[in-house]
């Protein structure tokens, strides 16, 4: 009886020993990238201070990238910076501006995860460096009318927003406003890059090296908020607003 029982024990001991290896061993398990693997991965990776980053990554089949950054309990800018990708034998390199460099691997056909330049994922933090492939939007999902006041006062100051698609992936963008002398005029034509809209201020005023962003707000989905990519350079979108105004905030759907 003792020695069926200890063979028992032994084999579960066994199986037990396979699955965690098996678990251990595939975790991590990294392949080649593949022609195909392009496209937006989305993740929220740790932040030292603040609650984490939400990044998105665009690789395009061109060789290009693009890596937007939102720092969570921040100045609610979201930068994006643009860089160039190559892959040498599993790993991708993402070269940045500034000499900067981000390495990935891939765990599967919709999972890269961010590790050292050896393909060696954090120690304790490996799942938190991981980005999921997603569908990004398109003009169709920002597509619509957005204010910013209230509308059912019909003596109230309100700031339209309307965005019209150009095509997939670039929108026409104009902003006016009702119910003050001097409100808020904009017209531009902006791309969309990781999930929100771009605007080259550069392109309306030629002293001005900023970028307009518009992206939906934080857990709303009728939402959408305007503001600069770099919190220095808000007050840019003063210019185009008289009595002190400004285009920055938060403008919510409206249902026509």
């Amino acid at each position: 009886m003792y020695r069926m029982k200890q063979c028992n024990l032994l084999g579960i001991t066994t199986l037990l020993l396979v699955l965690l290896l098996s678990a251990c061993g595939g975790k991590n398990e990294t392949g080649n990238f593949e022609k195909g693997f392009e496209g937006t991965y989305v993740g929220l990776l740790p932040c030292a201070s603040c609650p984490g980053i939400s990044t998105h990554a665009t690789f395009f089949d061109d060789n290009k990238v693009a890596i937007t950054s939102l720092y969570y309990d921040s100045d609610d800018t979201s930068q994006t910076e643009w860089g160039t990708w190559e892959v040498n034998g599993k790993i991708l390199t993402a070269t940045m501006p500034y000499e900067t460099t981000y390495h990935y691997v891939q765990l599967s056909d919709e999972v890269i995860m961010m590790t050292d330049s050896v393909g060696t994922p954090s120690e304790n933090l490996a799942e938190n460096y991981q980005l999921t492939k997603e569908t990004p939007f398109t003009s169709s999902d920002f597509e619509g009318h957005y204010v910013m006041g209230d509308i059912e006062d019909a003596d109230a100051y309100v700031q339209n927003l309307i965005v019209t698609p150009i095509d997939a992936n670039t929108v026409n963008i104009v902003i006016n406003s009702k119910g003050a002398g001097k409100g808020c005029e904009f017209t531009g034509k902006g791309i969309i890059i990781n999930n929100q809209i771009e605007l080259d201020l550069s392109e309306q005023h030629e002293k001005m090296d900023s970028t307009m962003v518009i992206r939906f707000a934080l857990d709303e989905e009728d939402t959408l908020f305007l503001f600069t990519s770099t919190f220095d350079d808000r007050y840019d979108l003063m210019y185009f607003c008289g009595g002190g105004g400004s285009l920055t905030g938060n403008y919510v759907k409206v249902t026509e």
